[in-house]
């Protein structure tokens, strides 16, 4: 494409009489030619591609993240503030809304990999508990561990991987939008592979491992498969309707300036699954050595 605005561009200049143009006009034309060979280069998958590489340098993280995903038929809204060191996964998590001044904090290896809840309610008193288990991840899709950009990235890497071939066709730039003051490319990944498979649960696995394996979310085979009630339910066996893929659509919202995302949807075949919302993102920051300690400063555990 690019090839053939330079072609273009040459047999303009050639059939325009050079001599008795003006300079400026011919400044302009050039001028308007680049800009179009620009946009041309401009295109979706380039700019997922930047933004998945831009993941790989991220070390630690902080924002203020709004949150809605969809349970059963409504949609449960959270609000929090996270502060997330990606390798080893610590995260400390401070709730806004529903739970105003909820705190959690998770260290990989680390209080037998349990979370550290202190609740802004009874019982009162800190607890802990498994990340996985039904307290936790109650009006959840995901466990704290995925918190950051990380897991949605794989996602998105494993998807246009899978369908390289067509990967061009099914992400699109769907020009610019300012966000919060933020200035964002609109990306749009179509993955018209979405279907349903039947899938049979094997001796030893569980619905976190099927997930992990398929790249999906284990809340969608409960959300899938209503007969289950828990995420403590799969045996071997068991017969599970399962999604191919993690999403039918992605639409990204993504921060020119550092290639991070400030909004994503992401959708099944009923319609809106979640919806995140970054502000206040900081890359790179530099926490203070017992920052992801229940004694560091400010925390009330």
């Amino acid at each position: 494409m690019k090839l053939f605005f330079i072609i273009k561009l040459k047999e303009l200049v050639l059939q325009i009489k050079i001599k008795k143009m003006r300079p400026i006009k011919l400044i302009f034309f050039i001028s308007l030619f680049s800009f179009s060979i620009s946009l041309s280069a401009q295109n979706g998958l380039d700019l997922l591609i930047k933004m998945l590489e831009k993941g790989i340098t991220i070390k630690t993280l902080a924002y203020n993240m709004r949150m809605k995903e969809r349970i059963k038929d409504k949609y449960a809204i959270a609000k929090n503030f996270f502060k997330i060191q990606v390798n080893p996964c610590r995260v400390y998590l401070k709730q806004e809304y529903p739970l105003t001044d909820m705190e959690i904090l998770y260290v990989d290896g680390i209080n037998g990999n349990q979370v550290l809840v202190h609740p802004s309610g009874f019982p009162w008193t800190n607890v802990n508990l498994d990340p996985n288990s039904l307290h936790m991840r109650k009006n959840l899709h995901h466990p704290i561990m995925d918190s950051g950009f990380n897991y949605v990235f794989s996602i998105i890497k494993y998807i246009i991987t899978k369908y390289e071939a067509n990967a061009q066709k099914m992400v699109t730039y769907d020009g610019n939008i300012t966000w919060k003051g933020v200035l964002c490319y609109k990306l749009k990944l179509t993955n018209p592979n979405f279907k349903y498979q039947d899938y049979t649960v094997k001796p030893g696995e569980t619905f976190f491992s099927i997930a992990q394996k398929n790249k999906i979310n284990d809340y969608m085979i409960l959300d899938k498969n209503p007969s289950i009630e828990n995420f403590d339910a799969c045996k071997p066996g068991m017969k599970l309707k399962l999604p191919v893929d993690y999403a039918s659509k992605m639409e990204l919202w993504v921060d020119q300036k550092n290639m991070t995302p400030v909004v994503m949807r992401i959708y099944d075949d009923v319609g809106l699954y979640e919806e995140f919302e970054f502000s206040n993102v900081v890359i790179n920051c530099k926490f203070q050595a017992n920052e992801f300690t229940k004694d560091f400063s400010g925390y009330h555990f």
